[in-house]
């Protein structure tokens, strides 16, 4: 508890200061264990990368939830966020471990354009899980993970990639409006 005060009552003085959680004017954090978003930006000899300024915005409305749900017990981001005229679109991955191991789906979520961190919707079931033999049976069964994507040239059409059971990266294919549709239907907010 007192490490705790401590810590709090050393990011009080850093913003107050206009460090924003560093230690020091080069910017280096005063985290004993850094995460990796956390980690000096290096790059290579003469061109170092920026330093971070601020701490990182945690968008605590998308924690991995309690219970039988089928993200409970981890979340993570997929591809970049995607920009409809509605907000920020979200594909994140979920994990629920099972007796048979770990299942990862893919979610999704909407968030406020002006305020990024603010969730308008989360749905409530996945949208996309392995079915296809190459996403069942591989180096990690049970595996879909989306990696990236690619807008068509009609401007809706997600072209979405993503690894199946970590043997194979495959294509699949949706309207940007399908998840909006589907987040009007069953999202939670």
């Amino acid at each position: 508890m007192q490490l705790e005060n401590e810590r709090r009552r050393r990011a009080a003085a850093d913003n107050a200061a206009g460090r924003a959680g560093t230690d020091d004017a080069r910017g280096e954090r005063a985290s004993s264990a850094p995460s990796l978003c956390e980690r000096p930006a290096r790059g290579p000899p003469g061109r170092e990368l920026p330093r971070r300024t601020e701490a990182p915005l945690p968008l605590a409305s998308a924690p991995a939830r309690k219970g039988g749900w089928w993200d409970a017990n981890k979340v993570g981001l997929s591809p970049p966020l995607i920009e409809p005229s509605r907000g920020w679109l979200m594909l994140y991955h979920g994990v629920r471990h099972n007796a048979s191991g770990a299942l990862y789906r893919l979610g999704v979520a909407l968030y406020a354009l002006d305020k990024p961190e603010h969730c308008l919707l989360r749905g409530d079931s996945w949208i996309f899980g392995p079915e296809a033999p190459c996403e069942g049976e591989g180096e990690v069964a049970n595996v879909v993970f989306p990696c990236g994507y690619t807008i068509g040239a009609d401007q809706d059409t997600l072209h979405r990639y993503y690894s199946a059971a970590d043997t194979c990266v495959a294509l699949a294919r949706v309207s940007v409006r399908k998840p909006l549709q589907w987040l009007d239907r069953c999202g939670l907010a």
